[in-house]
């Protein structure tokens, strides 16, 4: 799997249910935080020629990309559901339009604080102030019923769930910095 130029990529279609949720929180990151040098979708558990388990961002014709942190952006951010799907109003005689879902997701975000544009940028780790200007975004979306827990750093910690080289669990060390902010989404199913 090899890193892509992300800003490249196509638009995929329009997306429903969780999909579209994730599209709406990306938009929101990319327009309202403008340190974040690229805010990918979705990215789904991608098994590596090495055996590893990575965030794979789909890059097109069935291929996907490692969203792990790297060093060529200053800074990034990826979605992951982490949670099962929860439907109500789901009884065989509900109307379509009241059925609804909730879902976990995880916004993780990762960068170099030496390297980004931020204007309150500091001479100390301030990954704090980086914290709040996602969870600040993510609170004010609609479609984010609330914030279930942040996760900062070591990098472990917030990429859990991935296979870490060793390359790859220095950027939790400074100046490099990730966190990772779960919150509970809401959406219409669909049918």
């Amino acid at each position: 799997m090899n890193y892509v130029n992300a800003r490249l990529l196509a638009a995929p279609a329009p997306s429903v249910g969780v999909d579209g949720v994730i599209d709406h929180l990306q938009n929101r990151l990319t327009t309202l935080v403008p340190w974040l040098e690229r805010v990918f979708g979705r990215a789904f558990d991608v098994l590596t020629s090495d055996g590893r388990t990575v965030p794979g961002i789909y890059a097109g014709g069935g291929e996907y990309f490692s969203a792990l942190p790297n060093d060529n952006l200053s800074a990034a951010a990826f979605f992951v559901c982490t949670g099962p799907e929860e439907r109500e109003g789901t009884r065989p005689d509900a109307q379509p339009r009241s059925q609804r879902a909730t879902r976990r997701v995880t916004c993780c975000v990762w960068g170099d604080l030496a390297r980004i544009a931020h204007a309150q940028k500091r001479d100390y780790p301030y990954a704090q102030v980086l914290i709040d200007d996602v969870v600040k975004v993510l609170t004010r979306a609609p479609d984010v019923v609330g914030i279930e827990t942040v996760t900062d750093e070591p990098a472990r910690a917030v990429f859990e769930r991935y296979d870490l080289s060793r390359d790859e669990r220095r950027y939790g060390l400074y100046p490099r910095f990730c966190f990772a902010v779960e919150c509970t989404v809401f959406y219409r199913p669909a049918c």
